[in-house]
Order: C-alpha cells, then structure tokens, then sequence
C-alpha cells in the first residue's frame, strides 16, 4: 500500500486497495465528489493521492 502513497495521481485499482474496496466502489465515490480525481481520456480515471488521504482520515473518524 506505501508505495501507492508516494505516486500523486492513483489509478482505481490502487485506490481500491488501499481503500479495500472494488475499483467500480471507487468511481462511485469520485462521482459522489467524495474523492477528487481527473478524467483522463474516454475510460481512464486517476484519483488524486490527496484525497485518498483525506477519505482515509474520514474512515478513521467515523470508525471512532
């Protein structure tokens, strides 16, 4: 998983993983505007690492 954190711009997959999620869970939450990520081309989705970070920290909130 760290060496996905050390990239800026993930792919679905990787943020499934770290997420421990599926990739179409990801797309979801990118169109829910809870992660923030660019279009890139027709299909290619890329999720900003940043906002991995910040959803990680929400999980862990709500988890309290």
């Amino acid at each position: 998983m760290m060496q996905f954190l050390e990239k800026s711009l993930l792919t679905t997959v990787e943020v499934a993983d770290i997420l421990d999620c599926t990739p179409s869970n990801v797309r979801k939450l990118w169109n829910m505007g809870k992660l923030k990520g660019e279009k890139l081309g027709h299909r290619t989705l890329r999720i900003y690492r940043e906002s991995v970070l910040e959803r990680l920290a929400e999980l862990a909130e709500e988890a309290e």
